[in-house]
């Protein structure tokens, strides 16, 4: 009987379980040694997976010894020709889609001589016979028309019941384990400086740039940094005894094909690559297709050795945003699960994330310390509002009153940020607000002469409200913060709720209009000694 079979997919497979982690649980999950005619190629496809369920490394060495202990004989230079067979530009599920096409021809030809062979006896049952051939050849008909497509479907029900894992982060809420990230920044901005700091964080499980992270060893590969300049920030950083390994100068040949073997050697979780350029070489980084083969194979492994690879890259010419400031195709920025960018404003450098997996990050403000390390400066957002604050404050303290446009006109700012700032001190109590805000009737921002304990939303509010409003808020409590005052000011402004009018002394009084003139209100209390509830009955605030 002629063998239906394909060698040289046999050995493209157990190639393929060499050079690439993830193809490796593909045809280990998809195939069994029946699907290989050859004896030999079953007996190396049983040492591959041996290994691999032990979680040994799966290498020429390893598989020889495995082999050898199993008691198979198969040459040295068969593993070595099959290792060679495989080209990481193969597309792995056609070659198990092949194979198993062939092993159900195979088992069908196996079934159709073999009742031959029966009909060959005179004295069979012709309907047993059928009923035997059809038991066996059903089931293979079946699974060819199965293995008309190649795609592994999962129905929604399974998914919902399957219990999916939480996740798992390097760098809290920023870089998952095992996963993969882009840090991009134009030259001279400090994307080494901000990948060594994190580094050396991620090695001691501190806190870095105010997020947790995970306590890991890490492999940098420094390939465009200086071993001296290096040697030198680690110094003022007071680098111990922590698990960071470098590697300097070029990368060997094939440098990516042989990452799986590093970080199994290791055990690390964050390996660095500064930068992606000398690691992959990719001739034409605009190419998607290239770009997309130079990254399966690193991005693969990380997440079988379930190590976060962060991948050190140059941001444009052109200041652009939302990736597309990235240097080159747009297969960077989707290949992988974080994208960092680090810029040069006015205020400083700042770091922002475009992220799969939690929330992106908005600008954060990050500064270098003498030291060398870096710390969070707050956000772009809030560092920004605080400087047109202090214009703002800086005009409103020589006008009574200003609206937004004079105040806009008077700082030279935006309207967007003036509206952003006044919208803080006005709710954090630092400037009072008249008017509806509606056409002919615009609100009117003035500085408070006092510093509030009580939300701004209570304040600016007297004689607008109705008497039913009045009765509505008459149980309204609030709570003044600890540490507000010393002793003897915290006595001039005792409170005194038992007179007719159930009014607060305090030094200035806020009258009503005249209908309304027995109701005293006080502006909110600026000293009190500590923190307790004030119940206010028809009262103001």
């Amino acid at each position: 009987m002629e063998i239906v079979k394909d060698l040289e997919i046999e050995k493209i497979l157990l190639g393929g379980c060499f050079r690439s982690p993830q193809h490796r649980d593909d045809i280990l999950r998809q195939l069994t040694e029946e699907d290989f005619a050859s004896e030999l190629h079953q007996q190396a496809f049983l040492g591959i997976r041996s290994l691999h369920e032990r979680g040994a490394p799966v290498d020429l060495i390893s598989l020889s010894r495995e082999l050898e202990n199993q008691g198979a004989k198969i040459p040295a230079s068969m593993i070595v020709e099959i290792v060679d067979e495989f080209s990481m530009g193969f597309e792995i599920s056609f070659y198990i889609g092949k194979l198993r096409e062939l092993t159900c021809r195979r088992k069908l030809m196996e079934a159709f001589y073999s009742g031959l062979e029966e009909v060959a006896d005179l004295s069979v049952n012709w309907g047993d016979l059928r009923t035997k051939i059809d038991r066996r050849i059903r089931p293979l008909l079946d699974e060819t028309l199965r293995g008309s497509h190649r795609f592994r479907l999962v129905s929604a029900q399974e998914l919902l019941m399957h219990q999916g894992e939480t996740a798992r982060w390097l760098w809290d809420e920023i870089l998952p384990q095992g996963g993969s990230s882009l840090m991009v920044a134009k030259p001279k901005v400090g994307k080494s400086t901000l990948a060594l700091n994190l580094s050396l964080a991620v090695t001691r499980g501190d806190c870095f740039l105010g997020r947790a992270t995970m306590p890991s060893a890490v492999i940098y590969l420094a390939l465009e940094e200086k071993e001296a300049e290096v040697q030198r920030k680690l110094q003022a950083l007071r680098l111990k005894d922590e698990p960071l390994h470098f590697h300097f100068g070029l990368a060997p040949s094939r440098a990516t094909e042989q990452i799986d073997n590093l970080l199994a050697a290791t055990g690390a979780g964050l390996l660095v690559v500064d930068t992606l350029q000398k690691l992959a070489r990719i001739k034409d980084l605009n190419d998607y297709a290239q770009v997309s083969r130079a990254l399966e194979v690193p991005l693969a492994v990380a997440r079988a050795r379930n190590c976060h690879i962060l991948l050190v890259h140059h941001a444009g010419k052109t200041d652009r945003s939302d990736g597309d400031e990235i240097l080159g195709s747009t297969a960077l920025l989707g290949a992988v699960d974080t994208a960092l960018f680090l810029k040069k404003r006015d205020q400083g450098r700042t770091l922002s994330t475009l992220q799969r997996y939690g929330d992106d990050l908005g600008e954060l403000l990050v500064l270098l310390q003498e030291d060398g390390s870096l710390i969070t400066g707050g956000s772009l957002a809030e560092v920004k509002r605080a400087d047109v604050w202090a214009e703002i404050e800086n005009v409103l303290k020589d006008r009574s009153e200003m609206t937004t446009e004079e105040i806009r006109e008077a700082t030279d700012r935006r309207k967007a940020e003036v509206i952003f700032a006044l919208k803080w001190a006005y709710e954090m109590g630092r400037i009072s607000r008249q008017g509806t805000g509606r056409r002919g009737d615009a609100f009117r921002y003035s500085l408070q002469s006092f510093c509030s304990a009580v939300p701004a939303i209570y304040m600016g509010m007297a004689g607008t409200e109705t008497k039913n409003e009045l009765s509505a808020r008459k149980d309204l409590t609030y709570s003044v913060p600890e540490n507000c005052g010393s002793q003897a000011e915290t006595e001039q402004n005792s409170l005194d709720l038992g007179t007719e009018t159930e009014r607060l002394r305090f030094p200035d009084q806020i009258l009503l209009p005249p209908d309304d003139q027995e109701r005293a209100i006080p502006p909110p209390p600026t000293f009190l000694p500590k923190k307790r509830e004030i119940k206010l009955k028809d009262v103001i605030i």
